[in-house]
């Protein structure tokens, strides 16, 4: 299992609880399969990667499908996995001053918006399952919400920042010599479009930056209108 690979299967397990009730039984079943599959593979897999990914954005990632699939199938043991594993993540990822592990080890806003997406979408669906991750705080009192806050004053445009210059990772440096696209020069605050549209839909406050950015994508109009 690779969850990078797998991530977008958020738009599935979306989409599916829309029209669930006007599907047929075989299909529900394959899907109930599918997602316990996911919740409880990614509950258990260790991340066959280089010894960072196992607290960077890729548990991140393993979050959403566990929460995703765990509310989808209103499974409250693995909606408890996906809240100690929402927690890990925001111990060892979240700062106190709610910047990430990925901007310090990768100097980039690119993968703070890759590492917070996941966990804002996961978030998203506990509420709508009454449950409140977004201000869930971790052990020095940052949460979702300090984070994006962090993030706030660039996707305003208010500070700027050079992607990569100081990243610690060996693959980043190599692509930035190469001259590809994204490993270097100042990031784009549309990159963090997205984010604020999930979080719009959590925390109103953030309707003002959401709308700068630009309009949502219609799959995320559609599955999680406001």
């Amino acid at each position: 299992m690779d969850v990078i690979d797998e991530t977008d299967l958020d738009r599935v397990i979306m989409a599916y609880d829309l029209v669930r009730d006007q599907l047929p039984e075989d299909i529900r079943a394959k899907m109930s399969s599918l997602m316990r599959s996911l919740a409880t593979g990614y509950r258990d897999v260790q991340p066959a990667r280089p010894p960072f990914n196992a607290v960077n954005n890729w548990p991140s990632h393993r979050v959403k499908l566990i929460a995703l699939s765990a509310f989808s199938l209103n499974d409250p043991a693995l909606t408890a996995d996906a809240e100690r594993a929402l927690r890990a993540q925001l111990d060892q990822n979240v700062r106190s001053d709610g910047s990430t592990l990925d901007f310090e080890q990768r100097d980039a806003l690119h993968y703070v918006v890759y590492d917070l997406e996941p966990l804002v979408t996961a978030a998203l669906a506990a509420q709508l399952h009454g449950r409140h991750w977004y201000t869930l705080q971790n052990g020095s009192g940052a949460s979702l919400q300090t984070a994006l806050r962090w993030l706030a004053p660039y996707a305003r445009g208010e500070r700027t920042h050079e992607e990569f210059a100081r990243t610690t990772i060996q693959f980043d440096r190599t692509r930035a010599a190469l001259g590809m696209q994204g490993f270097s020069g100042p990031w784009d605050p549309k990159g963090a479009a997205m984010l604020y549209q999930l979080a719009t839909r959590i925390d109103p406050s953030w309707n003002g930056l959401a709308t700068q950015l630009g309009p949502p994508s219609n799959w995320l109009a559609l599955c999680l209108p406001r």
